[in-house]
């Protein structure tokens, strides 16, 4: 077996002169899968920054909890940031931005105490709230403050796959490593608004037709689309699949899901991770037609 957290602590390389950008985008566990990092990482003395360019829920009105050492707001961050690198540092600094301590994890936004009125919302429990995020331009300056900057890129209204509208996602340009997220629970439910966030949008880059059973050739054409789950990525940044909640399929089911990705996923724009964030586990992993299956 192959823990997430041994993987992503061993193939992430730093670059020599800031800290490193991940951006998560899609459905099926983005928050969870952010938060693993950042604990995988404040564990080994890193400073972590979590942020959002959408919306992510205030960890301190979520149920389940959360690894983070403090919430920061910043309202200027909402804004578009000075017109150079130099002068975003400067106000970063005017910003009373402090040298986060070693081995903390900071969730940083520009407004907070935003409610949650989805319809998603539990009735009769306490009322969840919501950040709002920072403008994607900030999250490369960032990185002269925090080691890692772990940025949530995108909403599926707690849907396990979606396809994006005109403005998701908002991918920070500095963006050094893309995760596209989906829910293998996904996997032979009807594609209707209960299931897929944005399904005609989803039909349309997946030929999946309304009330058809979603299935991995669903997933791969969501993955290579233009206007897909990769869309508006930077060029150069690295790009991996995460398919998540493997933990939800029968032995059988999974290793049918395997030999589908390995027979559609022909061309090397990315790597394939199927594995689970609840129990920090990778079950296999593809790059195209080879597997690599950790038990």
């Amino acid at each position: 077996m192959q823990n997430l957290s041994d993987f992503f602590a061993n193939v992430l390389n730093w670059p020599e002169d800031r800290g490193l950008v991940i951006a998560a985008v899609g459905g099926g566990g983005k928050s969870a899968l952010l938060y693993l990092l950042a604990k995988i990482f404040a564990e080994k003395g890193k400073r972590v920054a979590l942020t959002t360019t959408t919306h992510i829920y205030d960890p301190r009105t979520e149920t389940e909890p959360r690894l983070y050492d403090s919430v920061t707001i910043i309202p200027e961050l909402e804004q578009t940031p000075p017109g150079n690198n130099v002068a975003i540092l400067e106000r970063l600094s005017a910003l009373a931005v402090s040298a986060p301590k070693p081995g903390s994890v900071t969730v940083l936004a520009s407004k907070e105490a935003i409610p949650d009125t989805s319809v998603h919302q539990s009735h009769g429990k306490p009322l969840l709230y919501k950040l709002r995020g920072i403008h994607p331009a900030w999250a490369g300056a960032l990185g002269s403050y925090w080691d890692l900057v772990l940025v949530e890129a995108d909403g599926s209204k707690h849907l396990p796959v979606k396809a994006p509208a005109e403005h998701e996602p908002v991918v920070p340009d500095l963006c050094d490593i893309v995760l596209g997220c989906v829910g293998l629970d996904c996997l032979g439910l009807p594609m209707d608004e209960v299931h897929v966030h944005r399904p005609a949008l989803f039909s349309a880059v997946t030929g999946c037709g309304l009330g058809e059973p979603i299935d991995v050739r669903h997933l791969i054409n969501l993955a290579y689309h233009p206007q897909g789950l990769f869309k508006g990525c930077p060029d150069g940044s690295r790009r991996y699949l995460f398919l998540n909640k493997a933990d939800y399929l029968a032995a059988g089911a999974l290793h049918d899901v395997e030999a589908s990705l390995c027979s559609l996923a022909t061309e090397r724009d990315f790597e394939i991770i199927i594995g689970s964030v609840k129990q920090d586990r990778i079950y296999s992993r593809i790059d195209c037609s080879h597997i690599r299956r950790f038990v």
